[in-house]
């Protein structure tokens, strides 16, 4: 907008701001006026750009403040929350503190209230320490005086156990004496053991001979017993039934203590048969050897072959009291016709 715009009033009124009274004599009046709006135009543009460029810079400067302000009101309204929340703390504390006063009161009170029975009670309490003092002073005497005692009766049996030690050491010097007279005599008694030797082997061989001849008396023993009661029948009664075992397995039983089969079939039938006879029988078993080796050796394996024969038949359920054993070794061994004699008999009698 320019100044040629405004009314002719608005001019005036401009034109006495800008000093009309100045205007020289003799100039024309509408260019010196021109002149005059231009510069004035001119001044106005310069102040209004100056005063656009303030107007910025306080645009600025109030948006600054605002933001500011913004920044003052958000942290007045924080501490405002903080210090709401801190006196909720505080108002809370505050409580707990009163409960917790009026706790203690309590608890004061109630000491107040025990302090006369606690007084009573540590009264008493040092009226027993006193007691007790008493009792362990007496005590005290009485313990004294019974480890005098003691120490005396201690004293007593050190002397004793003294004596009894001095006598100790005499026993074991007289027995260290001894030992050296037993170790100086060790030669002469090594000399006399080895000469026993020989005679200590000449007494186990008696003593063999004897178990053997004791074996033999057993056995005649039993021969005996044999001969009275049941066995009776093995002299007085009849033979009703002979039954003659020859397999080889069965004629070595020193080698194999097993029958073999036929004989065990034989001596099967046999044992069914006596259990049919009830107690009226008895069995005789003889064993037989052939003609070689000595007569002794043939007499034990005659009986060993015989024994053999006895203890099946008592697996079977033959009594051992209805059995007798004997052995005629080679005896027969020149008068039987069968295979060199040896055989194994068992004679039923009744």
């Amino acid at each position: 907008m320019t100044l040629r715009a405004l009314p002719l009033a608005t001019i005036a009124a401009l034109l006495s701001l800008a000093g009309c009274a100045t205007q020289q004599p003799g100039a024309d009046p509408a260019e010196a006026a021109n002149q005059r709006l231009s510069g004035l135009e001119s001044r106005l543009q310069a102040e209004a750009s100056s005063n656009q460029g303030l107007i910025g810079a306080l645009g600025k400067k109030v948006e600054a403040l605002s933001d500011e302000l913004h920044h003052l009101q958000t942290t007045v309204a924080g501490q405002s929350s903080s210090s709401a929340t801190a006196q909720q703390a505080l108002a809370a504390r505050l409580e707990n503190l009163a409960s917790e006063s009026h706790a203690t009161s309590a608890q004061v009170a109630g000491i107040q209230a025990a302090l006369p029975a606690l007084r009573e009670q540590a009264h008493e309490t040092g009226q027993q320490l006193e007691r007790l003092a008493a009792q362990f002073n007496t005590q005290l005497m009485d313990n004294t005086l019974e480890q005098q005692a003691e120490t005396e009766a201690l004293a007593e049996r050190m002397e004793a156990t003294d004596s009894q030690l001095d006598e100790m050491a005499g026993q074991v010097s007289e027995a260290l004496t001894q030992t050296g007279a037993v170790q100086a005599a060790l030669p002469t008694l090594s000399g006399k053991v080895g000469e026993a030797g020989p005679r200590l082997d000449a007494y186990a061989a008696r003593l063999a001979a004897l178990d053997k001849r004791l074996g033999e008396v057993e056995r005649m023993a039993q021969d005996a017993l044999d001969a009275t009661g049941l066995g009776q029948r093995k002299i007085h009664g009849k033979v009703i039934e002979s039954i003659t075992l020859t397999e080889d397995k069965t004629l070595f039983p020193l080698n194999s203590p097993d029958l073999g089969v036929q004989d065990k079939a034989k001596l099967d039938a046999l044992a069914l048969r006596l259990k049919t006879l009830g107690t009226n029988y008895h069995l005789q078993i003889q064993g037989h050897t052939d003609g070689f080796g000595a007569d002794d050796y043939n007499y034990e394996l005659g009986r060993a072959r015989a024994e053999v024969v006895k203890n099946y038949l008592n697996e079977n359920g033959i009594p051992l009291l209805r059995m007798s054993v004997i052995s005629y070794g080679s005896l027969e061994a020149t008068r039987y016709a069968g295979q060199s004699n040896r055989r194994i008999v068992v004679q039923v009698l009744q």
